[in-house]
């Protein structure tokens, strides 16, 4: 039996800001039962989170997930791409726990009379949710790259510039096991996890070798 379960990107804000940045979008999406069958989906408008989160509304419009907040990259945070990438029993009870793709980036500009900071951060993320407890039960930045042109006029060397990133591969089987390979680094930028698998366990995902 089908009903609505939505992907609502917010919160709808008008400010000006910088001319790259579109406004912030509103979206319904429209798919199965969330309790039997997830279907995937894609917004491919970019959105703005100005101060905001993504939130997932399901059971019949009842109940309301946020998505982890953003707001530590600053305020000027766009979304390119939101998906909802499956949906796998893990817990073996109740509504299937859902996985949530994101691929961002953020555009960092600082200008003062003795320094000019350039930076552009992009990162794909993924999230494990468990819908009946409303709890997140798994983050994964699987890709998280800087690009620096700073300059200071008291400092030696006054002007540094490269990049910094990392990435690693997430893939999660049936069982809902998770696991992160094909780790690749440069720079001082270190993953967020540690490669290997995780295992669902005691309500939690613990890390095994």
């Amino acid at each position: 039996m089908k009903s609505t379960m939505k992907l609502i990107l917010g919160p709808i804000l008008f400010l000006a800001c910088l001319s790259c940045f579109g406004q912030t979008t509103w979206s319904h999406v429209g798919g199965a039962d969330s309790s039997k069958q997830a279907l995937p989906l894609e917004l491919n408008e970019p959105v703005s989170l100005i101060q905001g989160s993504a939130f997932y509304v399901f059971n019949h419009d009842k109940d309301t997930i946020f998505l982890s907040s953003l707001s530590r990259f600053g305020p000027w945070t766009q979304c390119k791409k939101y998906k909802i990438k499956d949906s796998i029993q893990v817990d073996q009870k109740g509504a299937m726990e859902m996985v949530f793709f994101r691929k961002c980036f953020c555009l960092i500009e600082e200008h003062g009379a003795t320094y000019d900071i350039s930076e552009k951060i992009t990162f794909k993320k993924y999230e494990v949710w468990d819908l009946d407890n409303k709890k997140l039960l798994f983050e994964a930045m699987s890709t998280y790259r800087v690009s620096f042109d700073r300059y200071f006029i008291h400092q030696e060397p006054r002007r540094k510039k490269g990049r910094s990133y990392y990435r690693y591969k997430f893939s999660m089987n049936s069982s809902g096991q998770i696991k992160l390979s094909k780790f690749l680094r440069v720079g001082r930028k270190y993953p967020d996890n540690q490669k290997g698998t995780y295992v669902f366990s005691a309500g939690n995902y613990m890390y095994q070798k």
